[in-house]
């Protein structure tokens, strides 16, 4: 009598990285490895768990292909690998391996397909007839409610593994030491990716709040991981030394064994499985989420999130008045109380999230979809084609914004609804203001007209005598979100501008001047860029040089995105030098802002041009296409037209921020000395062209001759440098006239560049 083979499940992680998703993937296969009735096979791209893989006794197969995006090539394997190891069912996780496992082993093949996702939400685009294994109750019943099929499995925790004595003394005193904490400090422990979405906000905060509580506290603060957020976390952890006087944040990086270090914490604070396994040995727990949500795991919190998750979003953006409240309450607890934390928390966590009842479960859900009927013909066909409308459509609206809602009112369903204010994207405007009584009513209320987010405006007033403070006040008494700052004295325009940034609570900060003016739907559109690209620092769009009145018709359609990887940029603006952005038109990433540091008072003139260079450092840039997102407003009482004129002065001081970037980022440019090559270059054959205007206009060219010879002394003796010594000896006729034909010509062909590429 043959005896049955057993089941053959192909497991595809998203990755091989440290990371709760993936850690919950390696310990089911390990639990489940001794079950007779299933035969595991893991699929996932290389990383650091897979030597843990190995020494469970599954076939593995590693993929060199990243996550980064959804793949053809990862289809392919997949599809060829369901084939050879005879897969019965296909288990991915997260919503990426699921997308290419629906187009190659469901459309390609008719095996099933079960996705678990752990995250917060799930993505609305994935296929229905895709059944989810979802970790919260509240997403599980929301699944089943939209007519999905859904299972509810809690992340589980190996409570065998992690238990309060589960190392010796030994072993947490050495961590503790690693940690930098001495025997009368509080140690605050996280661990966890440092990744951008969900959890960076959360970590500057409380990297923030222990700066400022150490000043008075013995406690520190001890971060376990690594990822792409880690220069933006330890940018915020030297801030917070700083503020401190001695260091009490430290990065440990990545850890194969994160055990020692949650045993080693006096406090853990963490989301999802890492507060889960936090609670396991018995430490008190503060639960971390997004916009300023925190909460301490007790016995009055729990409900909520055993019902949501192990995790939340607040109300307050960047709460760091929440996260201070809470943790105090921690730092404050007696030893009693900080025990009887502990304890509820193991009770909770092997009650509800114990890895053998897990297992036991996601063994009865392989069985279950196993004995399901495997997918239709018709369905292997309808469900990639509407997976591929619904990648098609999200990526459009990003594309092009407005497109959704048109198609729904064409087809005669309504507008789709907008996110509550809670889950919109938050927004600072700051807005710096001197002696724009005239303008500052209009800067304010295109700021307040933006619709599709949450928008705060802030007005730093810098002693203005002429009635701005007043009128801004006046707006602050209208309109609740309207806040002012007021200078006694002048303080000059770098503080200021620096003021107001640093008022800003939002997730994106817009530095706009108090003459300039948002376009309707300018914040809306940025918005669709920065959350779909997570790691872009800042996007800008057109800007519209204004005289006189604002116009009453703006092209406000968007014709696409365009996302350059940082150096990229910096590259394509050092070809020409100049400063691409005027100002209006920009939205930064409030967390790299605050990296980059605001505006440098060593460059007062070109302060705006270091900061975008600088931003380009810490991540990728965005420009949306078409669009027109400001209005700059040129008039004679402008801050260009008074204070910073002259091309002398301007060659100079476009010099300065390209030189103060290098010399303070040039680490962090792997291409720092083409770069520094091309913007010298192209600095002096910016003053070159401007000698020829000041021959042009009967001015005394050399200053700029002095000045181009001493950006790139190469230049001497060029041809262009030939031309310009020709033009100033009084050598004019045909060959000047087709000098400046062609100098018209290349300015016009760099301002249609500009307009159309944003560089």
């Amino acid at each position: 009598m043959n005896t049955p083979r057993p089941l053959r499940v192909l497991v595809a992680p998203h990755s091989m990285e440290l990371g709760g998703s993936q850690i919950n993937a390696l310990e089911l296969v390990e639990a489940m490895a001794s079950d007779p009735r299933i035969e595991l096979i893991l699929y996932a791209p290389d990383g650091v768990l897979a030597d843990r893989a190995r020494r469970a006794g599954v076939q593995l197969h590693l993929t060199k292909l990243r996550e980064n995006a959804v793949s053809a090539l990862r289809m392919r394997e997949l599809w060829s690998l369901a084939r050879r190891v005879d897969a019965d069912l296909v288990h991915t996780y997260e919503w990426m391996p699921t997308v290419d496992a629906a187009y190659s082993v469901v459309a390609g093949r008719g095996i099933p397909l079960l996705s678990t996702i752990l995250s917060m939400d799930y993505p609305y685009l994935l296929p229905p007839a895709v059944p989810l294994v979802l970790g919260t109750r509240e997403l599980t019943g929301r699944a089943i409610a939209e007519g999905r099929r859904a299972y509810l499995l809690e992340p589980p925790v190996d409570t065998g593994l992690f238990h309060p004595a589960a190392r010796p003394y030994s072993e947490i005193a050495a961590a503790r030491a690693e940690c930098g904490a001495e025997a009368d400090d509080t140690l605050v422990v996280v661990v966890g990716r440092l990744a951008q979405m969900l959890k960076l906000e959360g970590l500057l905060v409380l990297t923030e709040t222990v700066g400022a509580l150490a000043k008075n506290r013995n406690v520190r603060l001890a971060i376990v991981g690594d990822g792409d957020s880690r220069r933006l976390v330890a940018s915020a952890a030297a801030q917070a030394n700083a503020q401190a006087g001695r260091e009490v944040v430290r990065l440990l990086g990545e850890r194969m064994d994160p055990l020692p270090y949650y045993l080693a914490a006096d406090v853990a604070v963490g989301m999802g499985g890492s507060a889960l396994r936090a609670m396991a040995v018995g430490r008190p727990l503060l639960v971390q989420g997004e916009a300023g949500f925190w909460a301490v795991a007790d016995e009055h919190s729990a409900p909520t999130f055993l019902k949501q998750g192990w995790y939340g979003v607040g109300d307050a953006p960047r709460s760091v008045e929440r996260c201070t409240a809470e943790l105090t309450r921690l730092l404050d607890a007696s030893d009693d109380e900080l025990a009887a934390l502990g304890r509820f928390g193991r009770d909770l966590v092997t009650r509800n999230y114990s890895l053998t009842r897990a297992a036991a479960t996601l063994a009865d859900i392989y069985l279950s979809e196993t004995t399901a009927a495997r997918p239709t013909r018709g369905r292997r066909v309808r469900e990639p084609a509407r997976l591929t409308l619904e990648l098609a459509k999200s990526a459009l609206s990003v594309r092009l914004p407005g497109l959704r809602d048109v198609v729904r009112r064409a087809t005669g369903r309504p507008p789709a609804e907008r996110r509550t204010s809670k889950s919109q994207p938050t927004f600072s405007v700051v807005i710096p203001c001197y002696n724009y009584v005239d303008y500052i009513d209009d800067a304010i209320q295109s700021a307040l007209n933006q619709e599709g987010v949450d928008v705060d405006v802030v007005v730093v007033d810098d002693a203005s005598t002429d009635g701005s403070r007043a009128r801004a006040e006046a707006w602050v008494r209208r309109d609740r979100r309207v806040r002012v700052v007021a200078h006694e004295a002048n303080r000059g325009h770098i503080d200021t501008f620096n003021e107001a940034l640093n008022s800003a609570t939002g997730d994106f900060v817009v530095k706009l001047d108090a003459d300039d003016v948002l376009t309707p739907g300018s914040l809306r559109r940025a918005a669709d860029v920065l959350v779909r690209h997570p790691n872009v620092a800042f996007v800008y769009g057109g800007v519209e040089h204004v005289r006189g009145p604002l116009p009453t018709e703006i092209q406000m359609r968007a014709r696409g995105v365009r996302v350059w990887e940082g150096e990229e940029w910096l590259m394509l603006v050092a070809r020409h030098a100049r400063n691409p952005i005027s100002q209006p038109e920009v939205v930064i990433r409030r967390s790299a802002l605050e990296s980059a540091g605001g505006h440098r008072p060593e460059i007062p003139g070109t302060s705006d041009l270091h900061l975008w260079l600088s931003l380009a450092t810490r991540g990728q840039v965005a420009h949306i296409r078409g669009a027109v997102q400001g209005l700059y407003r040129v008039h004679d009482a402008s801050m260009r037209a008074t204070i910073h004129s002259g091309a002398l002065y301007d060659v100079h001081a476009r010099r300065d921020a390209f030189e103060l970037l290098l010399a303070e980022r040039r680490a962090s440019i792997k291409v720092a000395d083409r770069f520094a090559a091309t913007y010298r270059r192209a600095l002096a054959a910016d003053a070159l062209f401007n000698a020829h205007l000041d021959i042009d206009a009967g001015r005394d060219p050399q200053p700029l001759l002095d000045l181009a010879m001493e950006i790139d002394p190469g230049l001497v003796g060029s041809r262009r440098w030939r031309a310009v010594q020709r033009r100033s000896q009084g050598d004019g006729g045909l060959r000047a006239f087709a000098g400046r034909t062609r100098r018209d010509v290349q300015s016009r062909l760099h301002w249609r560049r500009h307009r159309l590429w944003g560089v």
